[in-house]
């Protein structure tokens, strides 16, 4: 193709995630093509089995199949009802930040107490977050470039939630914001520690303020919300951040009022009409 050196590089890099997604291309555009990727890869494989592709019909737990490749112990077993008896989908968690999900509880502690307190980015004087070790592998960019590495740094992520930014907004994951001498300033002044013990998604937060107030503060967010109410608003407040710049207003208002009222209706076609 008569790429440059730098290109192919990228090429190697994007070709490596497509024999398994990699967390080492977080923060960069191949981090979301790895879900792209394993919806086109269902598709293309469902196609070609109508087509009459065959394959081992028994590939996930025979010797040399998926789990004895990729999951080294793992025994193959009947499913089973939660001894609890719950649903699973009544365990659902969302994502109502546009960030990595191990840096929402950070997110929702800060928007917690600024909301409480009415505080900005203007009033810290440091802060320090207490998380999962876990975080530094994956979500401690440290001076991100780009909107994408935004998304992996937990610093800068808690350095816009002290600002009040949207974070659910994909505008907000900029270059822009990225190199914004206010978020660096922001982030440099958030230190991050491993707390042995705590939940791989929840994190506790120290924020000090320069008139001399301590706050502190942690959530959870691998906790399944209690509140369907507040969680309805907080699902359709990320969605009209994604959806109204695309389709406008009005038929982002018609697709949550379908959904809303989904079991009283015939059938699909004002929804998915809204929706094209």
């Amino acid at each position: 193709l008569g790429l440059d050196a730098g290109t192919i590089r990228h090429a190697l890099g994007i070709a490596a995630s497509h024999a398994g997604g990699l967390k080492s291309n977080f923060g960069t555009m191949t981090k979301p093509l790895h879900a792209g990727r394993a919806a086109s890869h269902g598709l293309f494989s469902a196609r070609l089995a109508s087509r009459g592709f065959t394959a081992n019909e028994d590939v996930l737990e025979v010797p040399q199949g998926t789990a004895a490749v990729m999951m080294p112990g793992f025994v193959a077993g009947h499913a089973q009802p939660h001894p609890d008896g719950y649903y699973a989908v009544q365990r659902t968690l969302f994502k109502y930040h546009a960030a990595c999900y191990m840096i929402h509880s950070t997110i929702d502690a800060i928007g917690e107490q600024r909301e409480k307190h009415g505080f900005s980015l203007d009033d810290l004087k440091a802060m320090t977050l207490y998380v999962e070790a876990g975080h530094f592998k994956v979500c401690n960019i440290p001076n991100p470039d780009s909107g994408l590495g935004i998304k992996f740094s937990i610093r800068h992520c808690a350095a816009m939630a002290m600002d009040g930014v949207d974070t659910a907004a994909l505008d907000t994951y900029s270059a822009e914001n990225a190199l914004n001498p206010r978020y660096a300033e922001g982030r440099d002044k958030v230190a991050v520690e491993a707390l042995e013990g705590i939940d791989r998604w929840a994190s506790k937060v120290k924020i000090e303020l320069l008139d001399g107030r301590v706050l502190e503060c942690e959530h959870d967010v691998s906790k399944p919300a209690t509140d369907l109410d507040a969680q309805w608003q907080r699902l359709c407040a990320k969605f009209n951040s994604l959806v109204v710049p695309v389709i406008g207003a009005e038929r982002a208002k018609t697709i949550v009022d379908q959904i809303a009222t989904l079991e009283q209706r015939e059938n699909i076609s004002e929804l998915m009409n809204a929706a094209r």
